[in-house]
């Protein structure tokens, strides 16, 4: 509950990022990158892990007075617990590629009490956040007044006892629970 302090009166638009940024995800980001230039909020972003060499290009080229985007290296448990206090929002991309994949960020981020934005066009993760209420969905069809305005109401209007609930709903012990009442009503159903 400590990490619950605070994070919507942070600032500026701080976003962690935590995994690597590779093919097609990539591509998701810098679309991203470009929705958000005119924002005229200071928007820091900083990615914990490996990225692609189209996306380490794009950051070296880009200029913009109001985003700065870090690449780190990958960071342990412990660290990020640390860190995280120091975001307003989780980033999490979800590649076309792989619309299906369910990351381990949409169970971290809200477990850090962070608000998520989720990069992607399809997918079940789509419907879990928004079912939960633990963030906003970003596609490539959101215009730049759709996307400041996502990213505005994931910071402010999220709740963090929802960010909590989920977090707790999601540990294995409580998730085996409900899969062994799952199971016991199924055999119920078939005697």
């Amino acid at each position: 509950k400590e990490l619950f302090i605070n994070k919507k009166n942070i600032k500026n638009i701080q976003i962690i990022y935590l995994g690597s940024i590779g093919k097609g995800r990539d591509s998701l980001f810098i679309e991203f990158i470009k929705k958000i230039n005119n924002l005229e909020k200071y928007v820091e972003i900083d990615i914990f892990g490996s990225i692609s060499i189209k996306l380490r290009n794009f950051i070296f080229k880009y200029q913009n007075k109001y985003i700065k985007i870090n690449n780190y290296k990958k960071i342990n448990r412990d660290e990020i617990i640390l860190i995280s206090k120091n975001y307003n929002l989780g980033l999490q991309i979800t590649s076309d590629s792989y619309p299906f994949a369910l990351s381990t960020k949409l169970y971290e981020y809200p477990a850090l009490c962070l608000p998520q934005i989720c990069l992607c066009n399809n997918g079940e993760i789509k419907d879990m956040i928004r079912k939960n209420k633990i963030g906003e969905i970003i596609n490539s069809r959101s215009t730049k007044d759709e996307v400041s305005n996502k990213i505005n109401y994931a910071i402010n209007q999220i709740e963090f006892e929802d960010l909590y609930k989920f977090a707790k709903e999601s540990t294995w012990e409580f998730r085996n629970k409900k899969l062994i009442k799952v199971i016991k009503n199924l055999q119920l159903y078939i005697n």
